[in-house]
């Protein structure tokens, strides 16, 4: 099997280049049952005691102990304030400016020969619980969940 490259977190893994066998291979090496979810591609490692959470890009793996922080992909803001900051952080270094109209954060360019419209978002319906860590196997099912939903 190749090399899977790795995210900051080493138990996140990029994948989209790798064929169907390979990641078929990836999920037998580590033990991994998908489970039927209405929202999300997860599976349980039973050797691991680890929840995933995949898509065609990439897939990770969570445990007890397992933190999420803003800039991971199971990262989930937990109010409105932890969105727009998150959103933010996304846009870090970009030369744009942020404006909240009617519950959608509008992102445009402040380049004086360019105002494109760069991103405009509804805010999310539901809030998820900012940063914070697994201390339950529950716990990092939601996490599991999270991710695959970001990468999807």
């Amino acid at each position: 099997m190749k090399h899977l490259h790795t995210f900051e977190n080493h138990n996140q893994y990029f994948w989209e280049s790798y064929s169907l066998n390979e990641k078929k291979d990836f999920k037998e090496k580590h033990g991994i049952k998908g489970i039927s979810h209405p929202h999300a591609s997860i599976g349980f490692s039973e050797k691991e005691q680890k929840w995933y959470g995949w898509s065609h890009r990439a897939i990770a793996g969570f445990g007890i102990g397992s933190t999420v922080k803003r800039g991971d992909c199971a990262y989930e803001a937990a109010n409105e304030n932890d969105w727009i900051e998150d959103r933010k952080q996304w846009f870090k270094g970009k030369n744009v400016t942020f404006e909240m109209k009617t519950k959608k954060l509008i992102v445009t360019s402040k380049r004086k020969d360019n105002k494109d419209l760069i991103e405009e978002v509804e805010l999310p319906k539901k809030f998820g619980k900012g940063e914070w860590k697994a201390k339950t196997l529950e716990d990092a099912k939601e996490m599991a969940i999270a991710f695959s939903r970001s990468v999807s």
